[in-house]
């Protein structure tokens, strides 16, 4: 442990190989309805619902959220497309 520790603390050298960093994308916003919409799809496709109970859930959700939604869901893939009052929109 005490080598770790004086690894971490020197300096670094030529040849040395830069750590690694992990940037996680901005959580989505949260009073957004397209993204509420995206979140809940993606969340259950990977749990496995069927995807035709899939599309039919989230059609009723987005239209009590106020969103016309097109959507495809396939086993491996999930489409939506989004339009509310103000034309189309992007997720």
């Amino acid at each position: 442990m005490q080598g770790e520790l004086d690894m971490a603390a020197r300096p670094a050298e030529e040849g040395d190989i830069a750590p690694s960093i992990t940037v996680q994308p901005a959580p989505p916003h949260r009073t957004d309805p397209a993204d509420f919409v995206v979140r809940l799809a993606r969340a259950l496709h990977e749990q496995g619902m069927a995807c035709h109970h899939l599309e039919s859930l989230l059609g009723r959700v987005a239209d009590k959220l106020g969103l016309k939604a097109q959507m495809l869901s396939l086993p491996t893939a999930f489409l939506v497309s989004f339009t509310d009052r103000t034309g189309p929109r992007k997720p």
